[in-house]
């Protein structure tokens, strides 16, 4: 057992996490939406013969372009249910280098990868498709996890590589993608 939480423990610092462009990340997406995080919970999945600590985020989703949302009086809602605790959250680390963190309180343009057999699920690439999104209506930005480097490599979009990007034309590219927004 000693030795297998051993070499778990090294994999997970030395992973490494495929290069996606925004093209791929959408396409191989379950869900694609821009929310805010209103609540962070701290359960456990079986897996295994064993537990996995996960966080659940719950989301208020303020755009959709992919995926199905529950709807309450109007509003449109999703959780996320990834890897992690609490008090990776507080302390600002995770096990898994790349792993994104939401706060509560922040937007997020979110690129969810379809859930695993016990419910986990995770961004697609990792910070690759959790992007922050700052600024005001009229210059909104977007900058995921990996500084937005290698997002357009082999698309034909004109946009230059790393770097936040406006929030306007991703979006435009993003709803391009998938055929329209929902």
């Amino acid at each position: 057992a000693m030795a297998i939480c051993a070499v778990s423990a090294s994999a997970l610092h030395a992973s490494a996490v495929a290069q996606m462009n925004l093209e791929q990340m959408v396409t191989f997406s379950e869900r694609v939406f821009v929310g805010t995080v209103i609540d962070v919970t701290e359960s456990r999945k079986q897996a295994g013969g064993g537990e996995i600590p996960a966080v659940t985020y719950r989301i208020k989703v303020s755009e959709s372009f992919k995926g199905d949302y529950e709807e309450i009086k109007g509003e449109r809602y999703t959780e996320v249910t990834m890897l992690g605790t609490l008090k990776n959250l507080a302390d600002g680390r995770h096990p898994i280098a790349e792993f994104p963190m939401l706060r509560t309180g922040e937007e997020y343009l979110l690129l969810i990868a379809p859930a695993g057999p016990i419910g986990l699920t995770a961004t697609m690439g990792l910070g690759q498709g959790c992007f922050t999104i700052t600024g005001d209506e009229s210059d909104k930005v977007a900058l995921n996890g990996a500084g937005n480097d290698g997002m357009f490599t082999g698309m034909q979009d004109g946009f230059a590589e790393g770097g936040p990007n406006s929030w306007g034309d991703l979006s435009s590219l993003i709803t391009d993608n998938v055929g329209g927004a929902e």
